[in-house]
């Protein structure tokens, strides 16, 4: 059985892919209620764990402890392996791979579908604007929670199949051939530029926000409503989360013709207060997080202007509004406001999108279907300068690199030099700006790989040893070869050509992950 599985900040939604058809799967809860999601949840209590539904079950049980928005973890899995809660530490990456197995067990025996013992291969989607570690880890979380996986796509690039599957038919009758994907989730926002064509998409460029979603209009929300109950102490974690957690709930009930939003709340040990939050003054205090999105779909456009026929918006057939946050009144009605009534479309299935365009990618019938990707970060290296007093960035693979195909070798990229040290050392880092040659931005470091050049030390343990430079070039030549697959996965080789060694790393994971 196939499934587009989008592993989503508050919700993970799964589609099916049936014969051309790809409905959306509804999940029940133990109370017997049906939905077309499973809730994106944890909650501990000491040694015990329990997932999505029955993890909402314990929100307001003081013994338990809710971990809301489980796909935020992947932004720090670099930095920090183990989360700690009310004394107790989780391996983050153990209570992901957790988390899919009681998602898998909720697909068997808790919803629409008929599975049995069939097994399941997925596609998957994560954030265009992910860093590479998050990516396998979500990857490593998947396949030790029992799916086969056989596409991992970018969230927008997704929601671009979705968008030609439903509307194909004035795709092919428009002479433009260009998508803006506006996808706003529940953790983080994506904007994307695609070149559709019956049988060949090309994502052009992305461009998005790691820390902005749903999370950050609940976290408004929350405040309205401590500053209206006269709450000016901080909440415990506990507390916190259940006020998150009503505010999420309120804010996906909002419509267009919404008045007010009704609270009965008090923090723990208080007399709960019933308060009311005018919306007009809600949506006035979340304008500054629609209007960044704003600025990054416009940054975007005018990136991708000039390249392959683009002139400006009037070459876009639409700007597509999926994600979780597509329903919230504010972001439809600014994006109307400034691309026009017209050029805006929400998707039908704004918050499964994603999950029915992965659905569509493992249907055989779109098996010649052509989906290129870019590369949605710059990616490099520091190399000494100036005879060793400065250090200049090696821009290895530039942000909107094109991607090959599935099925289409892997780009490579090659350095050939007489090595200066008796060991290189290779600190490689990517990130989504550039500002004079130099990284900023959101900068991610990876592993540092040491490799010996001096002959001598082959085969030596390079940990204690001092880098040393040489007064004048080594007399052979060290190759480095850089291989970037479909999915913006980098391969590293290593050539000594005194004695032909060579090594080989995968430069996508974090040694403290692997």
């Amino acid at each position: 059985m196939k499934l587009g599985i989008d592993f989503g900040t508050t919700h993970t939604v799964a589609a099916l892919t049936d014969q051309g058809n790809f409905p959306v799967v509804n999940f029940s809860s133990p109370e017997g209620d049906w939905f077309d999601y499973f809730p994106s949840l944890i909650a501990v209590n000491g040694t015990q764990v329990k997932f999505g539904f029955e993890a909402y079950q314990v929100l307001d049980n003081p013994n338990w402890t809710l971990v809301r928005s489980v796909k935020s973890l992947l932004k720090h899995i670099g930095q920090n392996e183990v989360l700690e809660i009310e004394g107790h530490r989780y391996g983050i990456k153990k209570l992901l791979i957790d988390f899919f197995s009681a998602f898998k067990e909720a697909l068997s025996n808790a919803s629409s579908l008929d599975l049995g013992t069939e097994p399941i291969s997925a596609s998957v989607a994560v954030p265009a604007n992910t860093n590479n570690t998050q990516r396998f880890v979500t990857q490593d979380a998947f396949t030790g929670g029992g799916f086969d996986l056989i596409n991992v796509l970018n969230e927008p690039s997704a929601a671009t199949m979705e968008y030609t599957r439903h509307f194909f038919r004035a795709v092919g009758l428009s002479p433009k051939r260009f998508l803006l994907v506006y996808d706003l989730g529940g953790g983080t926002f994506d904007a994307s530029v695609a070149e559709i064509h019956d049988h060949y998409h090309q994502i052009i460029a992305t461009q998005g926000i790691e820390d902005l979603g749903g999370d950050q209009f609940d976290q408004v929300l929350a405040e309205m409503v401590m500053d209206a109950a006269g709450i000016a102490g901080p909440l415990s974690y506990a507390e916190r989360v259940s006020l998150l957690e009503m505010a999420r709930e309120k804010k996906e009930s909002l419509t267009p013709h919404s008045k007010s939003l009704l609270f009965e709340w008090a923090p723990k040990g208080q007399a709960p207060q019933v308060i009311r939050i005018e919306v007009k003054d809600y949506l006035t205090l979340c304008e500054p997080l629609v209007d960044r999105t704003l600025a990054v779909t416009e940054a975007l456009i005018e990136r991708v202007s000039g390249k392959r026929g683009i002139e400006g918006l009037e070459d876009f057939t639409a700007v597509y509004l999926v994600g979780g946050m597509a329903n919230f009144p504010l972001v439809a009605r600014k994006l109307k406001q400034l691309y026009g009534q017209h050029k805006v479309k929400k998707s039908h299935h704004a918050k499964s999108s994603v999950a029915i365009g992965l659905a569509i990618l493992g249907d055989s019938s779109f098996e010649d279907l052509v989906l290129k990707e870019s590369l949605t970060r710059h990616f490099g290296l520091w190399r000494e300068g100036d005879k060793g007093e400065s250090l200049v960035f090696d821009l290895l693979f530039e942000k909107d690199q094109p991607l090959p195909a599935k099925n289409e070798p892997p780009l490579v990229l090659r350095r050939r030099y007489r090595p200066s040290h008796n060991i290189g050392v290779f600190r490689f880092q990517e990130c989504g700006a550039l500002e004079e040659g130099r990284p900023t931005g959101l900068v991610t470091v990876w592993r540092q790989i040491n490799c010996p050049f001096d002959p001598q030390l082959l085969g030596q343990d390079l940990g204690d040893l001092e880098v040393t430079r040489t007064q004048e070039p080594l007399d052979f030549e060290v190759e480095e070869l850089y291989s970037l697959n479909h999915q913006g996965e980098i391969s590293f080789t290593v050539i000594n050509h005194w004695n032909g060694h060579a090594q080989t790393f995968q430069l996508s994971r974090m040694s403290a992950i692997q």
